[in-house]
């Protein structure tokens, strides 16, 4: 997991639907994902690749192991900014997902949490994560982590 990104539960996989490899979450007990502090404040969407279950991995069972986004700015508690919530059938397959920031989360150290505060147990209401990226105003790149690719690097890497 590269420097700086803080995973609960989870682990370097494809399974689950993902296209590449990225963060799946099967452990039991707490399961998130935690980005280092970033720099948002020129910033107006997150994109990420999001999955639960599907692909051979268990799916939800009960609304309450959704998996929901928040944001923390400079150590604050964190805010909710979206839940994702299996189908009826217990899976989300992958896709790609646009969140635009409010005002609030456009910051100089801004975290982004994704967590899932209930689960059945390990290898059961899987989910997993892929291809963060924070878009600046005009579509322009300001921070892009897609684990497969720098999972084995020193640090992330942010462009300006």
């Amino acid at each position: 997991i590269p420097s700086g990104w803080v995973v609960t539960g989870g682990a370097l996989s494809s399974a689950c639907g993902l296209t590449s490899t990225g963060i799946v979450f099967s452990a039991p007990g707490s399961r998130s994902l935690t980005s280092p502090p970033m720099d948002s404040t020129r910033a107006n969407t997150l994109r990420f690749m999001i999955t639960q279950g599907g692909s051979g991995c268990d799916g939800r069972d009960v609304a309450s192991e959704s998996v929901v986004l928040h944001y923390s700015v400079g150590g604050a508690s964190p805010v909710a900014l979206a839940t994702y919530a299996w189908n009826a059938s217990g899976v989300l397959i992958a896709r790609t997902v646009f969140v635009t920031l409010p005002t609030a989360a456009q910051s100089t150290s801004v975290r982004f949490i994704w967590s899932q505060a209930i689960n059945s147990g390990g290898n059961l209401d899987l989910w997993g994560i892929d291809n963060v990226l924070l878009e600046q105003l005009l579509g322009q790149t300001q921070y892009f982590m897609q684990f497969d690719i720098l999972s084995h690097c020193p640090s992330t890497t942010a462009s300006p």
